[in-house]
């Protein structure tokens, strides 16, 4: 049943998405305005996966099997989407101004080890067009700039497959020498992603803070659990590929494990100031001062008393009192 408060939230929903589409055309992208540092930035990052793409199908061999792995990443990956999107919408807001990572690079990677490079570049651009359509939390030369440093991770994590084990790309080889190109590829495809987008934020905001922008060190173990992910997919569909089936209810099921962050953040964080609440704080002092009396030393507290600390213009905000 459709409340009335509903359907006055739905109207004023659709009147900002109307807004925000007038954004997504290319003429009044922010991007244009951006410095031009920045812009030459970005547009060297996208040519140069526009020219890997090209580059992809020399050579190309593209089979039955091909077709059918490539369908069912892609499915897979569409499917992860619709029934994360909910908790990709929060951990979006919540990451704005950092890198933020997710699950989906397990489909990604998956791709880059076991079909041949215009596919496996296609996994990854579909992935991204049917997240940023499902999502749209970001103007579209965001999503193409972020989907091309991808396309460039998984350039160079190709040429470590078929530089340490040429025999057996795309595909997965066992034993010791699989594993060392898997780990190889690996690497190479968080650390040229995950460098390239950190440049970005870090050009575009000079002033922002390094660390924020670097990420937490949770959503490295996120980046890892996904590639680790992507390895164990590409081998089922290899070897199993009825088990894939399997492995996609098991993420699903662990995705909601990516909100703990942002809830533990939410629930010890002042939203106005970004301090620690007070709950948090009585938490923290409880613990200290059982510390100190199981330890029998002494504990000191300073207190600070600022006059006019909150100064309201349209939201609270810090300021300095003399």
């Amino acid at each position: 049943m459709l409340s009335i408060r509903h359907w006055r939230l739905r109207r004023r929903h659709r009147r900002d998405t109307d807004v925000a589409v007038s954004n997504w055309l290319p003429t009044r992208w922010a991007l244009w305005s951006a410095p031009s540092v920045v812009l030459g930035y970005v547009l060297a990052i996208d040519a140069l996966a526009l020219a890997v793409l090209g580059a992809s199908f020399i050579g190309a061999d593209v089979h039955s099997p091909d077709w059918i792995r490539f369908a069912v990443l892609v499915a897979g990956s569409a499917i992860h989407i619709e029934a994360g999107r909910e908790i990709e919408r929060v951990r979006l807001v919540v990451a704005e101004g950092s890198t933020y990572v997710n699950l989906k690079s397990m489909w990604m990677f998956a791709a880059i080890l076991i079909l041949p490079p215009p596919l496996a570049i296609a996994v990854i651009a579909l992935s991204f067009v049917h997240s940023w359509a499902r999502l749209r939390r970001s103007p579209p030369h965001r999503c193409f700039f972020s989907g091309a440093t991808v396309v460039l991770g998984s350039a160079v994590a190709t040429m470590c497959l078929r530089t340490i084990n040429p025999d057996n790309h795309p595909g997965f080889a066992g034993g010791l020498i699989g594993l060392v190109a898997v780990a190889a590829a690996a690497l190479a495809y968080w650390l040229i992603n995950f460098a390239l987008v950190v440049g970005a934020v870090l050009l575009s905001n000079p002033e922002a803070n390094a660390r924020k922008a670097l990420g937490q060190l949770s959503d490295q173990f996120i980046v890892a659990g996904a590639l680790g992910l992507g390895t164990s997919t590409a081998t089922l569909l290899i070897f199993e590929p009825w088990l894939t089936v399997a492995l996609l209810i098991t993420v699903l099921g662990l995705h909601r494990a990516l909100l703990v962050g942002q809830f533990q953040f939410a629930a010890r964080t002042d939203l106005n100031t970004g301090l620690t609440n007070t709950a948090f704080w009585h938490e923290i002092a409880a613990k200290e001062l059982e510390r100190a009396h199981n330890n029998n030393t002494s504990l000191g507290v300073l207190y600070l008393d600022l006059d006019h600390f909150f100064r309201t213009t349209g939201s609270a905000q810090v300021i300095a009192a003399p």
